[in-house]
């Protein structure tokens, strides 16, 4: 009994021990003031000079917000341009050359590849308006290889071609005195073409966005 007590006694010893501690420490508590109502006596705005500079960005940003929408043409942004800047599609010019031909092909997808493009953000190969996306891959070169050079080549198809607006590779061949190599090597025509689907308004190859069997003749 007595050494129960004894225990007590030190239990009390240690809590007074500490109250007079946190007492020095952090002094004593503040007791209850029904007319306190919280540190706002000396308070004001700290960073006027910061508040007044964003409230200018905001101006500044809806300024240029502004400006875009009125001067600008969001269908450059949304929707595919060919080579010659029009959009593909675009309805809203009655007589646009490009109104019925709603999809971009891109002559050479490994001019998109280069360090240059990657970092300009813009590929730099000729892009033409079409009605559809190739549905084969094939080669000009090798699907014609023995008429490359001839300024009179036979049983050529020309809608394999396809080419710049301004171009007629049948008259230009004929009439002109070119080839085949010269149009592929001028860049009037593309060399190649890969199986491609519309995605976005935009031809991609087949091998891009799905595993699926490419007809004609791979280019690799």
């Amino acid at each position: 009994m007595g050494r129960r007590h004894s225990e007590s006694d030190s239990s009390s010893d240690s809590d007074s021990d500490s109250d007079s501690e946190d007492l020095n420490k952090y002094g004593e508590p503040h007791g209850y003031d029904p007319a306190f109502k919280g540190p706002i006596s000396n308070r004001g705005c700290t960073d006027i000079i910061c508040c007044l500079i964003f409230i200018a960005f905001l101006v500044g940003e809806a300024g240029i917000a502004y400006i875009a929408f009125t001067n600008g043409d969001p269908s450059n942004i949304l929707y595919p341009e060919d080579y010659l800047g029009q959009v593909c599609g675009d309805n809203i010019t009655a007589d646009s050359a490009v109104a019925d031909k709603p999809n971009l092909l891109y002559f050479d997808w490994l001019d998109c590849l280069q360090t240059a493009s990657l970092t300009m953000l813009r590929c730099p190969t000729t892009r033409v308006c079409v009605n559809n996306c190739t549905s084969e891959t094939y080669s000009i070169s090798d699907r014609y290889e023995s008429q490359l050079l001839t300024t009179s080549p036979v049983d050529v198809d020309w809608t394999d071609f396809v080419c710049r607006y301004d171009v007629d590779p049948e008259s230009m061949i004929q009439n002109e005195g070119e080839t085949i190599r010269t149009l592929l090597d001028k860049k009037l025509c593309a060399e190649f073409y890969w199986k491609s689907h519309p995605y976005d308004q935009r031809c991609i190859p087949s091998v891009m966005i799905e595993d699926g069997d490419i007809s004609g003749n791979e280019i690799l």
